[in-house]
């Protein structure tokens, strides 16, 4: 048996060297890369993980849950780590899908996310300066191969769960990392996923909110836990932005669930009474945490009574909102020099200097080599309108394919990640009107995987309707 499996091995790889050998170089680059720009604790342990990784490539099953993981990694050498893996995770199903036709990775969202990267393309003709902005591309090439591969792989509802609770598991050891380091430190953390640990714990909110509804008996106290979890993580960073859009999201989440109770078999009282339980406790975490850490709310009332405007005699901002301003300004300036194909998809940081207008102190210090900050804004002025309509097309798309085949399913656990797939796609969508995290980095990677899930779902939907139609016209005849 041993020997067997042995020869299999050898004969996949054999048969698809060149693939191999390509993952190989592309290993070799991200260790060249990082070896001259990490501390020498992070090269040692890169050269440490190296062959573990070379390992699981083989083993396509796995890895899946190791970019999952490396969402949770806070290292950034030009690509975050989970982008840098993204390279592993497609060259391991090249390697393991060798002999699977390359037309099988077309899904029902293929046509709109190409729409959108075709539509992006014409502002490549405005980047100003192309290093490293083209080399950034690679975030668009690896959203659009990861959502087609866990699309088109992940073939039963088993999976899916597992695949997002797995993802549900890592946010509640992160949240409770951040919280007992808020406790101790009496400062805002982040925890070990750093920044986008802020709408992770969002997205905890929300999806554990979904299965608290939706669950019963002891599942629903386990719920209630990581929901409670999940939301003191939250407040432990600090950051207001996450906290509208979690609010904004659960109330989307309620109306729907209220208008769709029966869909769900989830009776209305019940619901509104687990709605109203929910946010008194999410008041309850955030007094508690404040009681104990009056600074917690510094963040979010910023602009107090003794800084009632956004900048200063001088001219320089008071806080985070001010220098954002005068990072839209320079934005506004370069839409309007290139309204309808943009300045260039991931160049506004590289290329900024060239639209500016504000003082050049200022610019250096509030604006030089920062992204506009919100992902609606990033898209207008990289992209242009051609690129923002590209998106919203393919964006939309994805909500009325998601919400379309969460009719067609019909068994409760189906009906369950499918809303908690949405709500995360919700989330997604009204963040993007506040940060720009989602177009690049570990956030383009989150998204993929989430429209990639979604997709999965999608195939089981399309089997009940298929079943459906076939069972109709038997009847029929």
């Amino acid at each position: 048996m041993i020997r067997t499996a042995i020869n299999r091995l050898y004969s996949s790889i054999h048969e698809n060297a060149g693939v191999f050998f390509a993952s190989v170089l592309m290993s070799l680059a991200a260790i060249y890369t990082i070896y001259f720009t990490a501390p020498h604790i992070t090269i040692v342990m890169l050269f440490f993980s190296i062959p573990i990784l070379f390992i699981f490539i083989l083993r396509f099953s796995e890895m899946k849950y190791l970019l999952i993981f490396m969402l949770f990694v806070d290292l950034h050498y030009g690509f975050s780590a989970a982008g840098w893996f993204s390279l592993l995770f497609i060259a391991s199903y090249l390697i393991t899908h060798y002999s699977t036709p390359y037309s099988n990775l077309k899904h029902s969202l293929t046509f709109p996310i190409l729409v959108f990267l075709i539509a992006v393309v014409p502002s490549m003709v405005n980047i100003a300066q192309w290093f490293p902005s083209v080399v950034l591309i690679y975030n668009l090439i690896a959203f659009f191969l990861i959502i087609a591969i866990l699309g088109t792989t992940i073939s039963s509802v088993k999976e899916i769960r597992k695949t997002l609770s797995f993802f549900l598991a890592l946010v509640v050891a992160a949240s409770i990392e951040a919280l007992f380091e808020t406790l101790i430190t009496g400062k805002r953390s982040f925890g070990i996923a750093g920044i986008m640990f802020t709408d992770y714990s969002g997205i905890g909110v929300v999806v554990s909110f979904v299965f608290l509804a939706l669950s019963k008996g002891l599942k629903r106290v386990v719920y209630f836990f990581i929901f409670s979890i999940c939301t003191l993580g939250n407040i432990a960073t600090q950051t207001r932005n996450s906290m509208i859009v979690i609010i904004i999201c659960l109330i989307i989440i309620g109306i729907y669930l209220t208008l769709k109770a029966s869909h769900f078999n989830l009776s209305r009282s019940k619901f509104v009474l687990i709605g109203g339980v929910g946010f008194a406790i999410m008041i309850l975490l955030f007094s508690a945490i404040k009681q104990n850490n009056p600074d917690i709310v510094k963040p979010t009332a910023e602009i107090s009574k003794d800084k009632n405007q956004f900048f200063n005699e001088a001219g320089y901002p008071t806080g985070s909102i001010g220098s954002r301003l005068l990072i839209w300004h320079t934005a506004i300036q370069a839409f309007e020099a290139h309204p309808l194909i943009g300045i260039g998809i991931y160049s506004f940081p590289y290329s900024s200097q060239y639209y500016r207008t504000i003082p050049k102190v200022l610019f250096d210090l509030y604006v030089k080599g920062r992204t506009p900050h919100v992902g609606y804004l990033a898209l207008l002025v990289e992209t242009g309108v051609l690129g923002l309509l590209g998106f919203l097309f393919f964006l939309i798309s994805s909500l009325r394919y998601s919400f379309h085949n969460l009719q067609h399913l019909k068994d409760k656990e189906e009906k369950m990640l499918g809303l908690a797939l949405i709500s995360t796609l919700i989330y997604i969508s009204i963040s993007m009107f506040v940060t720009d995290a989602w177009l690049l980095g570990h956030g383009i990677i989150n998204f993929a995987i989430i429209i990639g899930l979604l997709v999965a779902l999608g195939h089981q939907a399309d089997n009940v309707a298929r079943t459906r139609l076939i069972g109709s016209m038997r009847t029929w005849r």
